[in-house]
C-alpha cells in the first residue's frame, strides 16, 4: 500500500488527498463498531507499540509520485487519516512539516483523530500544528463510549479524553471540529436518542468547537448489528444543535456536500489507483467516478475486470472492496 492515496471526495472538505500513517493491517486504539475498515487487527494503546510505521521520507516519495500523475491544484485539503489512528505514528509532527514544505502552498492540512492520544504532551504539540483537527466524539458517557468505540485496554476513560480535547483547543492555532457518528443497533443501544444523545450533546457543547459534523455510518464494513440513520433523522439531530450553534457551524451528512474533481495527467493507468482506493474504503461505482473524474463506462469496465480476476468483491448497497 502507498501512504498517499486519492484524492477522494469528502462531503466535509471537498477533494481530499489522503496521507495514511498506518499502512498494512488496520492498527488503532479503538475497535469501533461502525468502522468501514472492519474490525481492528492490531489494537494498541500507545505509539511505542506501533511497528513498521510510515516515515516522513515515505510520504514525500509518494507525494512526488502523485505530482507526476495529477494536477495537485485540484486538491482542496490534505487529510491525515487512513488505515488506523494517525496519532499513533511517532513521526506525525515531522511528516506534517515535511509535507507542508514539499507542497509549498496554502493548502489546509486536516487531521482526523479519535483523540485517544491527546493526553500526551508530545502528541498535542504535533497535532496543534494542523490547520484543522477533526476529533471523533461518539459518546458522552462511559458506557456508550465502551459499547461504540471499544477502546484498547489501556486507553484513557472518556472524561480524560474530553479534557485532552479541551487542552488541545487552547494550544491549537487552527480550527477544532467535532465529528460524531450517530447510529442505532439491533442490540438495543444507540447514541441518537435518549440519555446517550443528551450526554453527547452536553459534551460537545462543553468543547465549543468551530464546527460540528453530524455523520452516520452509511458505508458498509462495520458490525452487522449497526444501523445508519436516515437523512431525515440526521436533520432532526441537526435541529437540536441549531439551538446552540449557528447553522454554518453544523455540517450534516447528506446536506452539507462539497464538490470537486480530479485532473489526471494523460496516459495514467487508473487500475492500480482504483485498487489502492478500495483498500482504504468501500466504494460504489458512482463514488469511483466522482473520485477519478472519468466516465461511468470506464469505471464499470475496470470494476468488471477486477471482479473477474477475483481482486475485488461486491458488498451490500452497491459497494465494492478488496477481497
Amino acid at each position: 500500500m502507498t501512504c498517499v492515496y486519492g484524492p477522494v471526495p469528502s462531503w466535509r472538505f471537498g477533494m481530499s488527498l489522503g496521507v495514511d500513517l498506518i499502512t498494512g493491517a488496520k492498527t488503532c486504539s479503538f475497535n469501533c463498531i461502525y468502522c468501514q475498515l472492519g474490525r481492528t487487527a492490531n489494537l494498541i494503546s500507545r505509539p511505542e507499540d506501533l511497528r513498521g510505521y510510515v516515515r516522513a521520507k515515505d510520504v514525500i516519495e509518494d507525494l512526488k509520485s502523485y505530482s507526476e500523475k495529477m494536477d495537485l491544484g485540484c486538491v482542496d485539503v490534505v487529510t491525515f487519516s487512513g488505515n488506523g489512528e494517525p496519532t499513533l505514528n511517532p513521526e506525525l509532527g515531522l511528516i506534517l512539516i515535511e509535507a507542508k514544505r514539499f507542497l509549498g502552498r496554502g493548502i489546509p492540512f486536516v487531521l482526523l483523530t479519535n483523540s485517544s492520544m491527546l493526553k500526551r504532551n508530545d502528541v498535542r504539540r504535533a497535532v496543534s500544528k494542523f490547520d484543522i483537527v477533526c476529533v471523533k466524539l461518539d459518546a458522552g458517557d462511559e458506557k456508550t463510549f465502551r459499547l461504540i468505540n471499544r477502546p484498547a485496554k489501556d486507553v484513557s476513560d472518556l472524561e480524560t479524553i474530553v479534557d485532552s480535547i479541551k487542552k488541545l483547543k487552547k494550544e491549537l492555532s487552527g480550527k477544532l471540529m467535532v465529528q460524531s457518528m450517530f447510529l442505532s443497533t439491533t442490540l438495543g443501544f444507540a447514541n441518537c436518542r435518549g440519555f446517550a444523545f443528551e450526554r453527547l450533546l452536553e459534551r460537545i457543547l462543553s468543547l465549543d468547537p468551530d464546527v460540528i459534523q453530524v455523520d452516520t455510518p452509511f458505508r458498509p464494513g462495520g458490525e452487522e448489528f449497526v444501523r445508519h440513520l436516515s437523512i431525515k433523522e440526521l436533520k432532526e439531530i441537526g435541529e437540536r444543535f441549531y439551538e446552540y450553534f449557528p447553522r454554518d457551524k453544523v455540517w450534516i451528512f447528506g446536506v452539507h456536500e462539497r464538490g470537486g474533481y480530479v485532473r489526471w495527467k494523460k496516459g495514467i493507468d487508473l487500475g492500480p489507483i482504483v485498487i489502492d482506493l478500495l483498500r482504504r474504503r468501500p466504494c460504489r461505482i458512482e463514488d469511483m467516478v466522482n473520485v477519478l473524474g472519468v466516465g461511468y463506462e470506464e469505471i464499470s469496465r475496470l470494476v468488471r475486470e477486477l471482479l473477474a480476476k477475483g481482486v475485488i468483491e461486491r458488498m451490500g448497497r452497491g459497494y465494492y472492496r478488496i477481497k
